[in-house]
């Protein structure tokens, strides 16, 4: 079992399906451990986990441990048999982990209403963060916005400390134009959890639309560029929120700091667009301000 463990790892599919036939057979019994090991290992490669799975069906595992196997059908997009085995499984025990699992697979079979429906019921048996992150995940990313709000309100209110119930709600917000919530809901999810990338692409987005609460952004824009001085998106998304928060607002705004940023960012990741056409916008702009006031001097700003 642990040499076909191994196997696997190294990418030799062929002597680890071997292996764990071998271990099977030697077993003279296929343990749960067995089946669950085979398939999920195998399920990602190769359809052979299939048949490890199938022989779950006639072993009477905890309820938790048939829905981990039931993965493997999802995965290998063998979606009918994932469906059916799943709707077996829950003639047997009714529990949101598999209603939850077969949401997964009607939504690979672009069933979205199923899925959703599939999504509520699991959320309905057990009101847990991520079963009702998940429903109202699917209603928002089928645009089904207003339910999808109501979902994210009711789960933040579970859920205070949630950040990706945060983002979701936030998310919402922003698809539905709603952008002061947008940005407020952001910021907790920001403060929440300031290390994790994902918030801050659509807090740099709903503060585009909703510039009011600049000072708030900024501060949770450097915060993130200075925990991550060598993430080239940070470094940009930093010095976004200078420029975009201050420039109707500031006269004295120091250009240079968004000029340095927007050239770190790119310094530490030459591929990101943005940077490069942000900093070409900046150098525009500054050209325009130079041919209405030509007597300014520039000396010293290295635009």
């Amino acid at each position: 079992m642990n040499l076909a463990v191994n196997l696997v790892q190294l990418g030799k599919l062929q002597p680890a399906e071997m292996q764990f036939k071998k271990a099977s057979i030697s077993s003279r019994r296929t343990t749960m451990p067995t089946i669950i090991s085979a398939s999920s290992m195998f399920a990602r490669e190769s359809p052979a986990a299939m048949r490890y799975l199938e022989q779950a069906q006639h072993i009477n595992p905890p309820p938790t441990t048939m829905a981990t196997t039931s993965h493997s059908p999802i995965i290998s997009n063998r979606l009918l048999d994932a469906r059916q085995l799943l709707q077996n499984l829950l003639k047997q025990k009714d529990s949101a982990e598999l209603h939850n699992l077969l949401a997964e697979v009607e939504e690979k079979d672009g069933k979205f209403v199923a899925a959703a429906n599939e999504y509520e019921v699991a959320a309905h048996l057990d009101p847990s963060e991520g079963n009702l992150f998940d429903w109202g995940s699917e209603l928002l990313l089928h645009r089904t916005l207003d339910p999808a709000i109501t979902v994210f309100e009711k789960a933040a209110e579970r859920y205070p400390n949630s950040p990706r119930i945060a983002i979701g709600l936030g998310i919402a917000y922003y698809s539905r134009g709603n952008y002061d919530d947008a940005v407020k809901f952001l910021l907790h999810a920001a403060d929440l959890s300031p290390a994790d990338a994902r918030v801050y692409p659509f807090l740099s987005r709903a503060y585009d639309s909703s510039p009011s609460q600049a000072d708030e952004v900024i501060t949770r824009f450097r915060r993130f560029a200075e925990r991550q001085p060598k993430n080239g998106r940070a470094q940009y998304y930093y010095a976004m929120s200078l420029w975009k928060g201050k420039r109707l607002q500031d006269s004295n705004l120091d250009l240079r700091q968004i000029d340095a940023l927007l050239k770190r960012a790119i310094s530490l990741d030459p591929f990101l667009a943005e940077a490069h056409l942000q900093l070409g916008n900046l150098y525009s702009d500054q050209h325009k301000s130079l041919m209405r006031f030509p007597s300014t001097s520039v000396r010293g700003n290295k635009f």
